[in-house]
């Protein structure tokens, strides 16, 4: 198992982005939110981190897989502050920040999904 200190870090980063998805769900409905249809994907997105957390934690492929491609798409919803007109500068931050933790997350787990799936090979 890869248990580094980087891949522990990207696992923690990766449960804190999550937790902070699900929490946007009480930025529904205020002035300067983002459209509903982005928080809730981003919640599902959050849940869908936290079930993979533990089978990740246990360098199973899948869980790595399913972990990392959750943080990728959760990044790729903080995009468009960049592009409407209508984003403060706070929110294009926070909207950095996201992206810049959700790519820090990924390529401290990267490296354990490879093993995970040199392992795999090795022991077929």
């Amino acid at each position: 198992m890869n248990n580094t200190a980087a891949f522990r870090t990207g696992i923690w980063i990766s449960v804190g982005l999550a937790v902070l998805d699900i929490a946007g769900l009480f930025t529904v409905g205020m002035e300067d939110a983002p459209p509903t249809a982005a928080i809730l994907t981003g919640a599902g997105l959050g849940v869908v981190t936290l079930l993979a957390i533990r089978p990740a934690f246990r360098a199973s492929r899948t869980g790595l897989a399913i972990l990392v491609a959750s943080r990728a798409l959760s990044a790729l919803l903080s995009v468009p502050a960049y592009f409407t007109g209508t984003s403060s500068t706070a929110s294009t931050a926070v909207a950095t920040g996201f992206i810049v933790l959700n790519v820090l997350a990924s390529a401290f787990v990267a490296p354990a999904l490879r093993s995970a799936s040199l392992r795999t090979v090795q022991t077929s």
